[in-house]
């Protein structure tokens, strides 16, 4: 039996390595806060809380560090997410976004300045409201509100 050139080894090595690291597609990204750029508006992300992320359906991993620019970067590309994951204000837990709570309010200074947030339950929006003021809302009313909108 011959053996396989040592080129053709490393290569199967780094195809196998590079296919067991790779993103599971119904998972949220880890983002390497300080390191990962955002994919809208270039800025590093710095702050989890206010971090988001979607997968296109061709499997290409998008990450943001406002929602906004999240919601702005849909609307300019056009393209088709298969999932969209917000990060929970609070605990900066990953949520997925058709689940997720949004307040957007003037009062909050979000990395590029929407000013929204998403928390897991209504009773946490409200009683961010009651200090921030602001609107709460789903998330596909959301996505409407800020359509055509800069920040």
């Amino acid at each position: 039996m011959k053996s396989i050139p040592g080129w053709l080894a490393i290569a199967i090595g780094l195809t196998l390595a590079a296919c067991s690291q790779q993103q599971k597609l119904d998972e949220p990204p880890k983002i390497q806060l300080g390191i990962d750029a955002c994919n809208e508006c270039y800025m590093l992300i710095n702050e989890e809380k206010y971090a988001s992320a979607y997968v296109t359906t061709d499997g290409q991993i998008r990450v943001f560090d406002d929602i906004g620019c999240m919601l702005k970067h849909l609307e300019k590309t056009g393209e088709t997410p298969l999932h969209m994951w917000v990060h929970h204000f609070l605990d900066a837990r990953w949520l997925e976004s058709d689940s997720a709570v949004f307040l957007k309010s003037p009062a909050l200074e979000t990395p590029m300045g929407y000013g929204i947030i998403a928390v897991g339950k209504p009773e946490q929006a409200d009683s961010l409201k009651g200090v921030l003021q602001g609107d709460i809302m789903p998330f596909a009313e959301l996505q409407k509100s800020l359509s055509g909108v800069k920040p």
